[in-house]
């Protein structure tokens, strides 16, 4: 790191690399295939969307090296906006869903922006001060190896969520530890095709998964009255739009629809079997 009173191009030279390099091995010049300082930014846009025009990816957000997950928000932008895009110009949505996209991407991204600069005092201590609190957390964690991978292994990162957005009853459910504007687990399904992940076999657009056997009967149509697990209701990127009781399927899906602006049902019953 380059610190208060160095030169970058006088640690780039041979003899600054050398000095660097010389407590870890020797410095061999033909082995040197780019030499370069890195200058990483923590930056967001105040706007990421005028007219027709939207920011993505680093053009939105610039996040620093620590937590790798840089090109993962990039992506994660472009999810979001695609499948509302699309929406809106087969004509099934109405434009303000575009209006979403930052409202619903701009605080992940700057929460990962943090928890980025955060993670950088730790892998590049400015201080000898900070550098003797880097050392002393590695060898306190010594004896607790689930802690210390735990950290290393970054787990402490927030899942995929969203506070606010194209979500229905996100902060009222009546359903135990609610998915509802959370990105949906990835289980490995198993089916007449072998074992697979869960995305391979819902497909792109909308999908509707029951956990059990009465919910997925209860969503073909009525007649079955017994108690079962929520169905959910998944967006086209994967994040828990909605989570309905298995006989309010039908109204669930309506009232989404008419958050979404669609103009035509998001949900039909399930053929049996399906």
């Amino acid at each position: 790191m380059v610190l208060p009173g160095e030169e970058g191009a006088e640690l780039l030279s041979d003899a600054g690399l050398a000095r660097l390099l010389a407590p870890f091995r020797p410095f061999r010049p033909q082995e040197v295939l780019r030499r370069a300082v890195y200058t990483f930014h923590a930056r967001i846009a105040c706007e990421w969307r005028r007219e027709r025009v939207f920011l993505m990816g680093d053009a939105a957000h610039l996040t620093p090296p620590f937590a790798g997950q840089g090109m993962n928000a990039g992506l994660r932008d472009a999810h979001n906006l695609a499948w509302k895009i699309a929406l809106v110009e087969q004509g099934h949505a109405a434009p303000g869903i575009l209006d979403t996209y930052a409202e619903e991407r701009r605080e992940p991204a700057r929460a990962m922006i943090r928890l980025a600069v955060a993670m950088g005092r730790i892998v590049m201590p400015a201080s000898p001060g900070e550098a003797a609190f880097r050392a002393a957390l590695v060898a306190a964690l010594e004896p607790f190896p689930g802690v210390r991978d735990w950290l290393v292994a970054m787990r402490f990162k927030p899942p995929p969520a969203y506070a606010s957005g194209l979500f229905l009853d996100r902060d009222s459910q009546p359903f135990e530890a609610s998915l509802v504007g959370r990105m949906a687990p990835q289980p490995d399904l198993e089916g007449p095709a072998g074992t697979g992940p869960l995305d391979a076999a819902l497909g792109p657009g909308f999908a509707l998964v029951a956990q059990d056997g009465p919910g997925r009967r209860q969503s073909a149509g009525p007649g079955l009255a017994d108690p079962s697990r929520p169905v959910f209701l998944l967006r086209p990127e994967r994040y828990v739009a909605a989570a309905f009781d298995p006989g309010a399927l039908e109204d669930g899906g309506a009232r989404l629809a008419g958050l979404l602006g669609m103009a035509a049902r998001l949900s039909a019953p399930v053929p049996p079997g399906a």
